[in-house]
């Protein structure tokens, strides 16, 4: 049987994902699938498939993830000189549903070069899932309720995720594939979900974050993610 083992916090989405897989495939022994284990969190002697525990360590840090994808991500503000605007400062590992976002600004904040801090852009927010170099499915940051906060938008702040289910996805699976295609390549993950926002007036589009275990709030989201695993993890 399939078995997907994932930290406390990703737990519901590696039990729906377990229980897809193993309607779809009898298997004898029991297959491990790695959903959000790195080598900050990984029991001692447990292999997995999927995910390998080097790429998803790749993707928890996010020091690491912005030098690895570069110009895709959201620009760094490196030195005190480039912090001449409002910035975001963000934890380098950790920091779930964006308790680890803080915006800061020269007036009323210092510049410190130890913490993870990019250009801060307005646009519209967009979480992409993948697996195996293929869009699955895109969600987007939506207003949980009117008062919601304009620039941060965390769950904290009146956002969440609501998938997109009409024609306009069609149009995005091409435009967010090469950010995908560089996660896939560089971080070395091969499934998960980017986190990217599109910045207004512009639609330019940067890369926020990279999650090895997003939630699978969605049914057909979580079985095609199942699906895929099955197809793609030799046995």
């Amino acid at each position: 049987m399939y078995k997907v083992l994932a930290p406390k916090s990703c737990k519901d989405s590696a039990e729906t994902l377990e229980a897809y897989m193993n309607n779809m495939r009898n298997v004898d022994e029991e297959v491990r699938i790695n959903w959000g284990f790195s080598a900050f969190n990984n029991p001692k002697n447990v292999n997995y498939k999927g995910n390998l525990i080097s790429a998803v360590t790749k993707s928890v840090n996010k020091w690491i993830t912005f030098n690895e994808l570069g110009l895709f991500c959201v620009p760094l503000v490196k030195t005190k000189e480039d912090f001449n605007d409002t910035a975001v400062q963000h934890t380098v590992e950790g920091g779930m549903a964006g308790k680890g976002v803080r915006l800061v600004h020269p007036a009323a904040d210092k510049f410190d070069p130890d913490i993870l801090t990019t250009k801060f852009i307005e646009g519209d927010e967009f979480r992409v899932y993948f697996a195996y170099g293929k869009v699955l499915g895109i969600a987007q940051k939506a207003k949980l309720y009117d008062k919601a906060h304009p620039w941060i938008k965390t769950p904290d702040n009146g956002w969440g995720y609501s998938m997109i289910h009409d024609e306009p996805v069609t149009g995005l699976f091409d435009l967010f594939a090469d950010g995908v295609n560089e996660v896939t390549k560089k971080i070395g993950l091969k499934y998960g979900a980017v986190d990217l926002i599109m910045e207004k007036g512009t639609c330019i589009t940067y890369i926020l974050e990279v999650n090895s275990a997003p939630c699978l709030f969605d049914s057909k989201l979580a079985e095609s993610m199942a699906q895929a695993i099955v197809d793609n993890e030799e046995i």
